[in-house]
């Protein structure tokens, strides 16, 4: 084996390692103090009493997470950050959270990106077909950085 094959076959194997190690412990963060919270902001800014918000699922890595919500008949995805200890919705969109490019654009890392995506993906898999139709009805990408919504 030369060594350029070993180099890239390490490499490798350390990527596939880091990202179960990470994949184990976003899973062991679905129901966190940072899950309840990502949970209580959303449903301070936008559920409404004549419509609750159902809030599944919720994936984090690190200081990031990406949340499925479903309000009546609509839905979509929020991605949120966790910034001086609070979480905020920094975007709202459907299928264009999707992306590794789009989580890149909104300042995460590649590697943290690819490794929510999965677990999301994952998540998402477990859900009833409906349900997770409805994830991606919410239409472009509104980038919430800074917006407090208002009821």
């Amino acid at each position: 084996m030369t060594a350029f094959r070993l180099r890239r076959l390490v490499g490798h194997t350390v990527l596939v390692l880091a990202t179960l190690c990470l994949m184990t412990q976003v899973q062991a963060q679905q129901s966190s103090p940072d899950v309840e919270a990502i949970k209580s902001v959303l449903n301070h800014q936008f559920a409404r009493p004549e419509s609750s918000l159902q809030l599944e699922p919720v994936s984090v890595v690190n200081d990031y997470a990406m949340v499925g919500w479903i309000q009546g008949d609509a839905g979509g995805r929020a991605l949120m950050k966790k910034k001086h200890g609070h979480w905020q919705v920094i975007l709202c969109a459907g299928d264009g959270l999707k992306s590794e490019s789009a989580l890149v654009a909104a300042g995460m890392l590649r590697d943290q990106a690819h490794i929510l995506l999965a677990a999301q993906e994952q998540a998402e898999a477990a859900m009833p077909a409906a349900q997770r139709n409805k994830l991606s009805l919410f239409q472009g990408v509104v980038n919430m950085e800074g917006k407090e919504h208002a009821k």
